[in-house]
């Protein structure tokens, strides 16, 4: 099976970079060295003042192949499966990485791709942005943007926080690396879409986005779904996120990924301890609204993650 796609936006420009064949693109070694492992690294690369990243696969699996094929793609590789969702996600107006060419050979495999323009992932937006309505404005966009991914028909599998990408000057929501992700025309259902919200709980550190903040965010996510719930149903749904946030945090990888988005101002300094579940209702509420509750200091430990 071999294959080699490029967008005609680029195909021009890549030509005169020397960019012609399978061969070419997997050959590139400029640039730097963003992540990946033995059988996987990602490139960033400065062609012509264009910032793009590349990611090739030097060993593409069967089990991949498999579960590509299981998932409704083919029995294509992971580049060919993000080439795929992007290009759809693109096509239904979400703002996302623009895929420029694509190649398959011999168990191997690329993507490359046109960097997000002016964007910050979330965790340097929230270190940077004080409390106010920017704040609050961006949150109420990255909740839109969730409900309106999720209400589509997608599941990202990997919501983690540095995988969300906020534009500097439009404040547009993106998501990134969807070589896990899913399509589905029939629309995500409620356990999936919980699968994500946790995730991006979980990479987020309390002194990041405070519990207020996460209520006010859930709030307007439900608010934003094409499905309309009972109260006690999106009640149920907010301690089933709380109990796969747990379990995702016994992952030593989703803990130094949560310590990571550490405001650097709070780095090192004691911060109180908050409760989630301890909350008033108010029944005129569309959801239980929250009371943070400080407990009574009584040790000088460092951060609570």
């Amino acid at each position: 099976m071999a294959a080699l796609l490029i967008n005609p936006r680029y195909a021009l420009f890549l030509w005169k970079w020397g960019l012609r064949s399978f061969h070419d693109f997997m050959g590139i070694e400029d640039g730097i060295l963003v992540g990946g492992h033995r059988q996987r690294d990602v490139r960033q690369l400065t062609l012509d003042q264009l910032q793009v990243f590349l990611k090739k696969e030097y060993v593409s699996p069967w089990k991949d192949a498999l579960t590509n094929w299981w998932s409704g793609f083919g029995w294509v590789s992971k580049a060919r499966r993000e080439w795929q969702l992007l290009i759809r996600l693109r096509e239904l107006g979400f703002f996302a990485p623009e895929p420029m060419a694509m190649g398959e050979r011999k168990g191997q495999a690329f993507l490359m791709l046109r960097a997000l323009p002016m964007a910050v992932d979330l965790p340097r937006f929230l270190a940077a942005a004080t409390p106010g309505l920017a704040r609050r404005k961006v949150l109420e966009q990255l909740a839109d943007t969730l409900a309106r991914f999720h209400n589509a028909g997608f599941l990202h599998a990997d919501l983690y926080a540095k995988h969300v990408f906020i534009g500097t000057q439009s404040s547009d929501v993106a998501f990134v690396d969807f070589q896990r992700s899913r399509y589905s025309p029939r629309g995500t259902r409620l356990a999936e879409r919980m699968r994500d919200l946790a995730s991006l709980s979980a990479s987020l550190h309390e002194a990041a986005v405070t519990p207020r903040e996460r209520m006010a965010f859930y709030a307007r996510y439900w608010r934003s779904t094409a499905v309309r719930r009972q109260r006690q149903e999106q009640w149920a749904a907010l301690r089933a996120i709380r109990q796969r946030e747990a379990q995702l945090l016994k992952r030593n990888k989703i803990r130094k990924m949560r310590q990571a988005t550490i405001p650097p101002a709070l780095e090192g300094d004691a911060m109180p301890a908050v409760s989630y579940w301890r909350v008033s209702v108010d029944a005129t509420a569309w959801l239980p609204s929250l009371r943070v509750v400080q407990p009574h200091e009584s040790s000088g430990e460092g951060p609570c993650s």
